[in-house]
């Protein structure tokens, strides 16, 4: 579907639209890791900035999700910092990012 895909439809594409709407995942070194394109409003796709589909996030309530791989492996979650985003946890708590 081109119009999920950031390959395909700039303006949800960080590389090139500057107004991007989306999320972008940090690591707690301040480097960009990934970003996301909301697919639904339960569904989040997760993208690196190649580009690639590398996994997606699924809400649980209004401010969790669970985040799995391209494999479904479950691989952590994300918790609402209660303004705009969300911190990212591996999947034995660990604060491993957040999304902004």
């Amino acid at each position: 579907n081109s119009t999920i895909n950031p390959s395909f439809n700039s303006t949800i594409n960080p590389n090139f639209n500057s107004n991007f709407s989306g999320l972008i995942l940090y690591e707690l070194s301040l480097n960009k890791t990934a970003y996301f394109i909301e697919a639904n409003d339960k569904i989040l796709l997760m993208f690196d900035f190649g580009n690639n589909y590398v996994g997606f996030c699924v809400k649980a309530k209004a401010s969790f999700y669970n985040v799995f791989d391209i494999s479904n492996n479950w691989i952590g979650y994300l918790i609402s910092n209660k303004k705009t985003g969300f911190n990212y946890f591996s999947t034995n708590a660990e604060w491993i990012g957040f999304l902004i």
